[in-house]
C-alpha cells in the first residue's frame, strides 16, 4: 500500500490551498471507494491482484459517481469534487501505467 501513499500524498498535496481540506485519512478512503471498496480496511485487506483488477478497470464516469457518494457519507463539502476526481483520477492512471512493473 506504500504505492497508494504517495498517491494519497500528491491529492493531499494538490489540494493544500484549499481552506478546510479532507484529511489524509477521509483520502484514503476515498481512494478505496474509487476503486470499489467499501472501505480503505477492506482495501488494505485484499490481494495486489485483486486491486490491480479494479484499478485497471476503473474510469473516470464510476470514479466521479463513487467520490460523489462518498463526500457526502463523510461530509466533506462538494466544492472538493472537481479536485479530488482530477487529481485521484491522475494518479490512478499513474498507478495503473506502473502497476504490472511493481506486482513483479
Amino acid at each position: 500500500m506504500s504505492v497508494l501513499s504517495s498517491a494519497v500524498f500528491n491529492t493531499t498535496k494538490a489540494l493544500q490551498s484549499q481552506p478546510n481540506q479532507p484529511k489524509r485519512s477521509q483520502i484514503f478512503e476515498l481512494y478505496a471507494t474509487c476503486l470499489g471498496f467499501k472501505t480503505f480496511a477492506a482495501c488494505k485487506a485484499a490481494s495486489p491482484h485483486e486491486t490491480f483488477n479494479r484499478l485497471n478497470s476503473a474510469d473516470l464516469a464510476t470514479i466521479q459517481l463513487r467520490l460523489q457518494k462518498r463526500l457526502i457519507e463523510l461530509a466533506i463539502p462538494a466544492v472538493f469534487m472537481e479536485p479530488l476526481s482530477k487529481s485521484i483520477w491522475q494518479e490512478l492512471q499513474g498507478l495503473q501505467a506502473n502497476t504490472p512493473h511493481l506486482l513483479s
